[in-house]
């Protein structure tokens, strides 16, 4: 009995075992085991136990008969010491195995290693705990912008240990300058493949299109797709190469822009027109028949056709017949008329009724005249120099007289009329209206020229009447008694 109420320290000491304390560390073996607990010899009075959660961390064990067996040692520390009559010493591993886990951790996550941990507290103003499962780190508040809250999982750099905490100082901010450089190289390494790729692919492409460049010869009759309108003409693209239609070249009507006529995706057959200095050159004018051409398939010389004037030059105008299609009309063919003023007749603008009268293929050059279709009454005209007319006077002019005759207008001088070297006025000898004979005198039916003489034709009547008087005396003194009465003698 004097035993049993003695205190552990002084039955320790009585039976020479060593002291021991909380926290001490002691082996010993394991001498009977169950599902939540083991026994375990320390070679003193008493056994320690050990409960299955102070055995291991990992929860999903859940018999400690699947860790230890009877006979195992294992080392393990005091937690708590008990005295009285149910005396018992309660040992744990959780320290050791922290030790022996942040010891592993060090060796096997040096300084600079990178890790992922879970913000298990937040220090205001100083910064955090995190813990990875394995051991706590300590992280700055200075080394984050964006605060972080408690559960928050974090990539952090080790930046050095704590051996006798058994915790480690982290970095968040060294992971993101480390993420930053790291991402930057990858995008340096991406542009670098993504460069050499495409010098590789663009030597290729240079390679192919030279190739097929050398398939283009000046001539050939070529079908590609406008793939791009520029301000001046448009670019085709066959496979590799590519060709520029210059605007002056798309068509032959005048364009300012090819998208007046080209749209990007346009499939076109064009004509190639020169291959120099590698480059290609085509034209789509060149596969069209001209303006020309097409009015050519559908009219004829002798057709009569309605234009308007566009132009005025000294030996004629230009009319347009359609677009982009004009004819000359020569001023000898715009009137029977010499006289008649072209310039004078016509306005930039005026419609006017010609015919054709002549095609220049050769040269796209269409002759016009608008003879054809006016009456030339001088063609009528059937009389000659020295021939009596009569005819009425129309006009009463300073110099004369203007006189029809034969359907034309002749002219008869005022020098030429009977009386007209008198001091008189014109109208004092004629009237319009007023009938004249006279001689003409001058006849060019090309240059609608006729004129009269009232003198000539008075001193030619004189003539002939002093003509036939003498011819009468004459006959007069041959006449014998015998011919007055011949036919009475009868």
């Amino acid at each position: 009995m004097e035993n049993k109420e003695m205190s552990m320290e002084e039955l320790l000491k009585e039976e020479g075992e060593r002291e021991l304390h909380v926290h001490d560390t002691i082996k010993g073996e394991v001498i009977e085991v169950t599902d939540k607990y083991a026994k375990v010899n320390l070679n003193t009075f008493t056994e320690g136990t050990i409960y299955l959660d102070y055995y291991t961390t990992d929860k999903s064990v859940d018999s400690l008969k699947k860790l230890v067996k009877v006979g195992d040692v294992i080392e393990a520390e005091i937690t708590k010491i008990t005295e009285g009559e149910n005396s018992d010493i309660l040992l744990s591993r959780l320290n050791t195995l922290k030790k022996d886990n942040y010891l592993k951790f060090k060796e096997n996550n040096p300084v600079e290693t990178n890790v992922e941990a879970k913000v298990i507290r937040v220090i205001e103003g100083k910064g955090y705990i995190l813990n990875n499962g394995v051991i706590d780190m300590f992280m700055s508040v200075k080394d984050l912008k964006t605060p972080l809250q408690k559960g928050d999982i974090v990539a952090v750099k080790l930046i050095s240990y704590d051996d006798n905490k058994q915790n480690a100082y982290v970095s968040r901010y060294a992971v993101v300058r480390e993420e930053r450089q790291h991402a930057y190289e990858e995008r340096q390494r991406a542009h670098e493949e993504y460069v050499a790729k495409k010098e590789a692919e663009h030597q290729e492409y240079i390679k192919e299109r030279e190739e097929e460049y050398k398939t283009f010869h000046v001539g050939d009759k070529v079908h590609g797709t406008v793939c791009r309108i520029v301000p001046y003409g448009a670019f085709v693209k066959f496979d590799k190469v590519q060709g520029l239609i210059r605007l002056k070249d798309v068509d032959h009507q005048f364009i300012k822009s090819a998208s007046d006529i080209l749209h990007e995706g346009d499939e076109v057959d064009c004509l190639v027109v020169n291959t120099d200095n590698g480059k290609l050159e085509l034209s789509r004018k060149a596969l069209l028949k001209t303006p020309y051409q097409l009015y050519r398939e559908s009219h004829d010389v002798s057709d009569t056709v309605k234009g308007h004037v566009i132009n005025k030059m000294p030996f004629g105008v230009l009319v347009e017949l359609e677009k982009n299609v004009t004819g000359l009309l020569h001023k000898s063919e715009f009137s029977w008329n010499p006289n008649d003023n072209l310039m004078a007749s016509l306005l930039i603008g005026d419609e006017i009724e010609v015919s054709i009268i002549r095609f220049d293929d050769a040269n796209e050059k269409i002759g016009l005249s608008r003879k054809p279709l006016i009456d030339n009454p001088w063609n009528r005209v059937e009389t000659s120099v020295g021939s009596k007319v009569t005819g009425k006077i129309t006009e009463v002019k300073e110099n004369g007289f203007v006189v029809s005759l034969l359907g034309v207008d002749a002219f008869l001088p005022f020098n030429a009329v009977d009386g007209g070297e008198k001091k008189l006025k014109a109208t004092d000898l004629y009237q319009v209206g007023d009938d004249v004979n006279c001689i003409v005198t001058e006849f060019n039916p090309k240059k609608w020229i006729l004129n009269l003489s009232e003198k000539a034709y008075k001193a030619q009547e004189e003539r002939e009447q002093y003509e036939n008087y003498m011819q009468n005396e004459d006959e007069t003194k041959a006449t014998t008694l015998g011919d007055i009465f011949k036919d009475q003698l009868k």
